[in-house]
């Protein structure tokens, strides 16, 4: 079963498509900086999350990079927490999150305690020593940003603080967000995981790659969420 809802004082839409038995669980889906999240190309996800038994969510904040960059941060950290609300005014009680590479970042820089697990596609936010940038540029339109997206950045006392079940997920030979960085948020994340797709580039347009992805991350939530 499919259906779109638009979500109450957001300007956000999302998508829900549910399996035919009830459950208290959703997966809500970011993602990246190009938008299309109700286009074909999460179908094989959806497909795959309803199988397992769980109702994924789409999540349509932005429908394209000229428009994402015309947000800020907090912006679209409160219209996540406003999609996590709905879903639980749904009756979903356990909500995890997947986010690929701006929505990755954006997911994990997400407080909401109610998001008890997340799976980040490499996710475009930087690592640093000490202070990270996040806070500075949180009410910033993206648009002023000078430089990458991996210039919005966490430091490790934050990183080192955070308590949830995290799995990272990125390709070795992505010329986009490096796979390094991933290496580093893991080694930084407590309890966190990286799981590496073996050639695999930003978008894993390689359908073996994808079909890896995607059985990571059902795999993640099943063992994560209760």
């Amino acid at each position: 079963m499919q259906t779109t809802y638009e979500i109450p004082q957001s300007t956000a839409k999302v998508l829900i498509d549910a399996p035919g038995e009830a459950t208290e669980t959703a997966v809500l889906v970011l993602p990246g900086i190009s938008g299309g999240v109700f286009s074909d190309r999460y179908q094989p996800l959806v497909d795959a999350v309803v199988a397992s038994g769980f109702a994924i969510a789409r999540l349509n904040i932005w429908d394209s990079e000229e428009q994402v960059l015309g947000m800020s941060i907090d912006h679209i950290q409160q219209e996540i927490d406003r999609a996590v609300a709905f879903l639980q005014g749904l009756g979903y009680t356990h909500v995890a999150a997947v986010g690929k590479s701006f929505g990755g970042g954006m997911v994990f820089a997400n407080t909401n305690a109610a998001i008890v697990a997340k799976v980040l596609w490499a996710p475009a936010i930087g690592v640093v020593d000490t202070d990270g940038t996040l806070g500075e540029l949180r009410t910033q339109k993206l648009q002023e940003l000078r430089g990458s997206l991996l210039d919005i950045t966490l430091d490790r006392a934050y990183l080192a603080a955070y308590h949830g079940a995290v799995c990272l997920i990125h390709g070795t030979a992505d010329n986009s967000i490096p796979f390094e960085n991933s290496q580093k948020l893991q080694a930084a994340i407590p309890g966190s995981v990286l799981v590496p797709i073996d050639g695999a580039d930003h978008s894993y347009r390689d359908k073996a790659h994808e079909a890896q992805v995607i059985e990571h991350t059902v795999a993640f939530i099943h063992s994560n969420v209760r």
